[in-house]
């Protein structure tokens, strides 16, 4: 006798266990179905704020290059006659090795 009662009250518990387990997921399925709903209603503006800031990237882009191309101009304008002669010797191959020069 003693047996069939915990082996009733161990049903019990577990019928329980069960229906708190269901009535738990049912919870989390409303409380997704509540966050899928807010995140849904940002997306719109999450999306617009990415093509504004991609628009804004590209203009920046240009501005940068604008900005390169000055400075690289206004370099090569303040070099010397002597300066740019200097730098074309230096960037190319030179021809000569010490055996053709005759020092060893």
């Amino acid at each position: 006798m003693a047996q069939e009662g915990k082996l009733d009250l161990l049903l019990k518990t577990v019928e329980e266990n069960k229906k708190r387990r269901v009535e738990a997921k049912e919870r989390a399925r409303v409380d997704f179905v509540g966050l899928k709903v807010v995140v849904e209603g940002r997306l719109p503006q999450v999306e617009k704020k990415v093509s504004d800031l991609g628009k804004v990237l590209g203009v920046l882009s240009t501005k940068v290059e604008q900005l390169e191309s000055t400075v690289s101009r206004q370099a090569r304008a303040e070099l010397l006659p002597e300066d740019i002669r200097e730098e074309h010797l230096d960037a190319s191959p030179s021809l000569s090795t010490p055996l053709i020069r005759g020092s060893v």
